[in-house]
């Protein structure tokens, strides 16, 4: 298999640092262990399964956030859809959403 590179946006980097500190300030998880272990989950779900898992192609209203996307069911209510930019065997990963985003319906 060939190897993947995957590069995570500025953007995105810190979206999971905003993402472990609503988790934990709104109470979803008990302790910030928690929280991050939930974000590393995504990550990890990112890194071993981009290049294999299904792409879809992102409809047009949400072009700029990337050409493709990936989803992640972190549980039974809560889906991430994970947009990037593919050249090769290179991933950019541009934005990742859940669910509850108001971008969401046109999924």
């Amino acid at each position: 298999m060939e190897q993947i590179t995957i590069f995570f946006k500025k953007e995105v980097l810190e979206s999971f640092n905003d993402l472990v500190f609503e988790l934990y300030s709104k109470d979803y998880f008990a302790s910030l262990d928690y929280a991050i272990d939930y974000k590393d989950k995504l990550v990890s779900f990112i890194n071993n399964s981009i290049a294999s898992f299904p792409h879809k192609t992102t409809p047009k209203k949400l072009k700029h956030f990337g050409e493709k996307y990936i989803f992640y069911n972190s549980n039974q209510r809560t889906t991430w859809y994970v947009f990037f930019k593919k050249h090769e065997q290179i991933y950019i990963i541009t934005a990742i959403l859940n669910i509850h985003s108001h971008y969401a319906k046109y999924l």
